[in-house]
């Protein structure tokens, strides 16, 4: 896969992180809860940071591949 840039990665994160706040019952949101508690806030130890590429949060992976098809993949 190709990298993510890190700018566009934490804008996915921020929008997705917007979306699922208030929804207590979905399992993404429970996962941007405990990404965003666990690293104290800090983007550079989030989950879309921690892979190489910023690949690493499968929500955010999913919203850019939409966005961008077949940018995410080598070819």
């Amino acid at each position: 896969m190709n990298n993510l840039p890190k700018d566009q990665a934490l804008a996915l994160c921020e929008q997705l992180r917007a979306e699922n706040r208030g929804k207590w019952y979905t399992y993404q949101t429970w996962w941007c809860w405990g990404c965003t508690t666990f690293t104290k806030g800090d983007p550079a130890k989030r989950c879309f940071a921690n892979a190489a590429g910023n690949r690493g949060c499968l929500q955010v992976n999913e919203r850019f591949d939409r966005a961008y098809p077949g940018a995410g993949t080598k070819g």
